[in-house]
């Protein structure tokens, strides 16, 4: 029991360090970029103050070179501590490889939700540039309503588009920023539909329609497909933590036998191995149950 006590323990520090190491990081680079704004801009504030923090990029970039340093440092600091606490090279192994999955877990899930929400926003977007375009304004105007009408993160991006092209930057090379910055494919072909449109002097309003319907159905039946497959996923959450649940239980029963997966060497390489094994299978879980149209 003491060992688990441990254990908890040396989790929870991660987790408080976490958190006390992001709000600094957070603050810090919030200051930073506010100077820097300060001495760019004389006048005027961006509409994308929310996503100026570092816990904002790295929801937007989980897969960047920062964020990798960021997840190496904190699951490094957890498996230090709890080399110090245990004394087990094995279990500080361990600490590491799960600290470092559950922030990348963790950071993808907001970055995918945060796209999800992009992607929402976009459709009803589309559908108010199309108004605009059909009632006699031009693209850019329809695009600058359409800011005015939105919240982010849709104008938050749309409205950095804007910007760039009042202080002199192409408006197709603006557009073709965006898509940089949202990794969506439907903010793609959007950008590339609006841009082709432009140059050669097409129906915009006639395509974005068309655009719209195509997103609407899109969504739709990736809205099912997510309801068929969630028993898949909750099984392979639930064959995950089954395991655990029967390791404390038997800890609890027979402190003595089970006490030797702690307390040995094989019983440390066996333990890691079925933690292993788990997570192999909730890769291949969520790999079978992971479709996308």
């Amino acid at each position: 029991m003491i060992f688990i006590a441990k254990a908890i323990a040396i989790l929870c520090v991660g987790v408080l360090v976490t958190y006390v190491l992001f709000q600094m990081i957070t603050g810090v680079s919030n200051s930073m970029k506010q100077i820097a704004a300060q001495k760019k801009r004389k006048v005027g504030a961006r509409q994308d103050n929310a996503l100026k923090s570092l816990f904002n990029y790295l929801d937007r970039n989980p897969k960047s070179k920062e964020a990798f340093y960021i997840k190496t440092s904190l699951a490094l600091l957890v498996a230090i501590t709890g080399q110090i606490l245990l004394g087990r090279v094995v279990f500080s192994i361990l600490f590491f490889i799960a600290v470092f999955i559950m922030v990348t877990k963790y950071f993808s899930n907001r970055s995918k939700k945060q796209l999800e929400k992009f992607e929402d926003q976009l459709i009803e977007g589309i559908g108010m540039i199309t108004n605009s375009v059909k009632a006699g304004l031009s693209i850019l105007q329809a695009i600058e309503d359409m800011v005015k009408n939105t919240k982010p993160p849709l104008s938050a991006e749309f409205g950095e588009a804007l910007r760039q092209i009042k202080l002199g930057t192409p408006a197709n090379q603006a557009l073709n920023e965006l898509p940089k910055r949202v990794p969506s494919s439907d903010l793609r072909i959007v950008i590339m539909s609006i841009n082709i449109a432009r140059d050669t002097g097409g129906n915009i309003g006639e395509m974005l329609t068309r655009l719209a319907a195509v997103m609407r159905e899109r969504k739709k039946i990736q809205g099912k497909i997510d309801a068929l497959t969630s028993q898949g996923k909750s099984s392979g959450y639930i064959m995950a933590v089954v395991p655990f649940l029967l390791l404390g239980v038997l800890y609890f029963l027979e402190p003595e036998m089970m006490g030797l997966l702690f307390t040995t060497l094989i019983g440390n390489i066996l333990l890691a191995l079925a933690i292993g094994m788990i997570a192999l299978g909730m890769f291949v879980i969520n790999k079978i149950v992971a479709i996308d149209i």
